[in-house]
């Protein structure tokens, strides 16, 4: 029962971020950089660029998740690549494939989600549930940063 309810949760965030509801984390944020934080002392790593989220329009995201409009947003790997794809493409473009997309829990942030690239770029991009904890909360996009492999 539980593996059913989480597939079907995944194939309608697939169908809802798809068209239910265009607004994203891209319309009501702002960046401002933070001290660098590196899990992994042998990699030289970019300073986290935060995201600056408006707490009323989180607020209202939670309601349309709540309502079942936007299910996707509480699935941390898809919220990450609809940000990565709405406002890092030019991480994309400029590092050639991908070959994995990895989420892992951080106690500090919530989750974190790092796409590894073919010639050896990390972006990492670190999420967390500001309205709402659990199951029924959605994930947003808190920052991101590289490590010195990125072009």
């Amino acid at each position: 029962m539980k593996h059913s309810l989480i597939l079907l949760i995944y194939l309608l965030s697939i169908i809802f971020l798809s068209g239910c509801g265009k607004s994203t984390n891209q319309d009501y944020s702002q960046t401002k950089n933070s001290p660098n934080i590196s899990s992994d002392p042998a990699t030289t790593w970019t300073e986290w660029t935060e995201v600056v989220n408006d707490e009323q329009k989180l607020n209202e995201l939670q309601s349309q998740v709540d309502e079942g409009h936007r299910v996707g947003l509480l699935i941390p790997v898809d919220v990450a690549a609809l940000y990565v794809s709405e406002n890092l493409r030019g991480i994309l473009t400029s590092n050639g494939k991908y070959r994995n997309i990895s989420e892992k829990d951080d106690p500090e942030f919530g989750k974190i989600v790092s796409y590894h690239f073919e010639n050896g770029c990390v972006l990492e991009i670190k999420l967390n549930q500001p309205v709402k904890q659990g199951m029924t909360g959605m994930w947003t996009v808190q920052g991101y940063r590289t490590n010195g492999y990125c072009k």
